[in-house]
């Protein structure tokens, strides 16, 4: 009888034994499942750190300079495209009528500032007084050297906005914006009408020179 009830016992185990070894080999399946999803991330991981290290090395071998120049060549050819001779803006309709002229060229002078967008004053060559403002606003900003840092460019497309419905509300108040638009996928473009009002003193701090006028 004792033998009997101890064969029992037993029989009565080892179905237990059995979900029990069932279940270590199922944790472990998913923990070796888990190290090679782990080890491929990693891998992944590896290779998009490499890529974007090869970027980084492509962009930083253009100098700032270049980057500048690229920069004023594209606010130029995107303004040219918008200066017809239909244009609801009379500055782009001047500016079609100008550039017909021999020896006419559209220029882009430098503004202070430059420590995250770029600042341009617009003018035809040969009448400075047909002139616009140029910003070109950037995904990331200019001072930061790590790109990754993401700037939305919405913030650009807010002031344009905001300057729009000021100009609507208080028209002596402001200078007019005519144009929002994206460069590419890391760039955007406002142009607006040019204020003869003197430079910031902030940036003129900032610059060490002085606004005569």
């Amino acid at each position: 009888a004792l033998a009997t009830s101890k064969k029992a016992k037993i029989g009565d185990v080892i179905p237990q034994v059995r979900g029990v070894i069932k279940l270590l080999c199922s944790l472990q399946s998913q923990f070796v499942l888990e190290v090679i999803d782990l080890a491929l991330s990693h891998k992944i991981t590896q290779k998009r750190n490499r890529t974007y290290n090869k970027m980084s090395a492509t962009v930083s071998q253009v100098t700032l300079e270049q980057d500048k120049a690229i920069k004023k060549n594209a606010v130029r050819n995107a303004i040219l495209q918008h200066a017809t001779p239909d244009s609801r803006v009379s500055e782009f309709r001047m500016i079609y009528h100008a550039m017909q002229e021999a020896g006419s060229t559209l220029e882009l002078e430098v503004l202070s500032g430059g420590n995250t967008n770029y600042s341009y004053k617009v003018y035809v060559s040969n009448k400075p007084n047909i002139s616009l403002f140029a910003k070109v606003s950037f995904s990331y900003a200019l001072w930061n050297p790590d790109k990754s840092q993401y700037y939305d460019l919405g913030r650009t497309e807010n002031e344009f906005h905001m300057m729009k419905t000021f100009a609507e509300l208080s028209p002596d108040c402001g200078v007019t914006p005519y144009l929002c638009e994206a460069l590419d996928n890391e760039t955007m473009l406002v142009v607006t009408q040019w204020s003869t009002a003197d430079e910031q003193w902030v940036h003129q701090w900032a610059e060490g020179a002085i606004d005569e006028r």
